[in-house]
């Protein structure tokens, strides 16, 4: 009979630990300035806590964007505007995960601003490189590939806040456990005497 109440026991313990609800962590990045073709900005992360399952990852960033002049090879006297973005990466090639946001050709000369929350492409990876709550990330500015001609003038991005979001389910602390354990082993024992 007591095997039967620890395996009863064990049984709910998990199922409650496999049914916490999800967690938002948010991770305000010192990423603020001025992004232009340079090296960018990188950071390795240590978010304090560990997942069982990381649904979503977001950044939420705000700042501006002033987009770039090209030309084209055989008119190389007519500009046009090409917007540029900020890009970020989480992770190491080949399996990181990337994000960014475009701007700045609506507005030209002036900057764009933009306060947004993007979402992390992943495709059908999974987030487990992040369970253990350690990760790195990037951030920088892009500007487009243009096969029939080149950029004359390049854009700028000014970022002025961010932050990293990651929406999952944490790893149940040890005591929590211990506490799910000791009620209800409490309720099948009260059952046990009545």
């Amino acid at each position: 009979m007591k095997k039967h109440i620890g395996i009863v026991t064990t049984g709910v313990i998990l199922l409650l630990a496999a049914n916490l609800p999800a967690t938002i962590i948010e991770l305000p990045l010192n990423c603020a300035g001025t992004y232009d073709t340079g090296p960018g900005w990188s950071v390795d992360f240590d978010l304090g806590d560990e997942f069982t399952d990381i649904s979503h990852v977001y950044i939420d960033w705000s700042g501006e964007i002033t987009a770039a002049r090209a030309v084209y090879y055989n008119n190389p006297n007519d500009s046009f505007i090409v917007p540029v973005g900020i890009t970020t990466h989480i992770g190491n090639p080949p399996n990181w995960k990337h994000t960014d946001f475009w701007g700045g050709e609506s507005t030209y000369p002036n900057a764009q601003t933009f306060d947004v929350k993007s979402e992390y492409i992943y495709g059908k990876m999974p987030w487990s490189e992040l369970y253990d709550g350690k990760g790195n990330m990037k951030i920088y500015y892009s500007a487009p590939g243009l096969m029939e001609g080149y950029i004359i003038e390049n854009g700028l991005v000014t970022l002025n806040n961010a932050k990293l979001i990651i929406d999952g389910t944490l790893v149940p602390e040890p005591t929590t456990i211990f506490l799910l354990a000791i009620g209800v082993g409490g309720i099948i024992m009260r059952k046990k005497m009545f």
